[in-house]
């Protein structure tokens, strides 16, 4: 299984998972009814509320569940969209118009972060650069389906490597520190 890619459906995983990972940390946010939504595709015999009902305990149910197997509380939505590498929606507030066409400029925003991803774990620094100029050529196309893409997705340090994407958020984070550095 080394070095295959793992994709994994997680609400508790990036709370897990050190700040110095080398996983790729994609989070696919949703406002509520947008979420209500998809159930009622789902689970069209239901009402609005009931839906909501169903929703607001499984998110309850996540909270406790992480507590007790994990002893960790799930980040605060700023926080957890921070702790992800690149954070995708559905840019609809209500109900989502065409749901094909908003999970294909999802997929392709994912699958142009993966590209660059690969990079750094192969440390081919000629693709690194090609694969983030096509990433930023897609967000630029879909630019409404992204909430946040890490700097080490769209400029690659140069030469990349696994050690550099392990140093991904520290170096975002000192890039963000306000006066002088220590």
């Amino acid at each position: 299984m080394a070095g295959r890619p793992l994709v994994a459906e997680s609400v508790s995983l990036p709370a897990l998972l050190p700040p110095d990972t080398t996983a790729l940390v994609v989070r696919l946010a949703a406002r509520p009814p947008v979420r209500v939504a998809r159930l009622g595709r789902l689970l069209p015999d239901l009402s609005v509320a009931q839906l909501r009902t169903i929703l607001r305990r499984k998110d309850r149910s996540t909270v406790r569940a992480l507590r007790a197997a994990w002893g960790v509380h799930p980040f605060p939505p700023p926080a957890a969209h921070w702790t992800a590498d690149l954070v995708v929606q559905c840019p609809a507030q209500e109900r989502c118009p065409d749901a094909q066409r908003c999970a294909e400029s999802i997929d392709a925003v994912i699958a142009a972060a993966y590209r660059v991803y690969r990079m750094y774990l192969s440390a081919e620094v000629a693709d690194a650069t090609g694969a983030a100029d096509r990433l930023r050529e897609v967000i630029a196309g879909r630019r409404h389906h992204v909430r946040r893409c890490a700097p080490a997705l769209l400029y690659p340090d140069t030469p990349v490597s696994v050690a550099r994407w392990k140093r991904r958020l520290w170096t975002e984070l000192a890039a963000t520190r306000t006066g002088p550095a220590s």
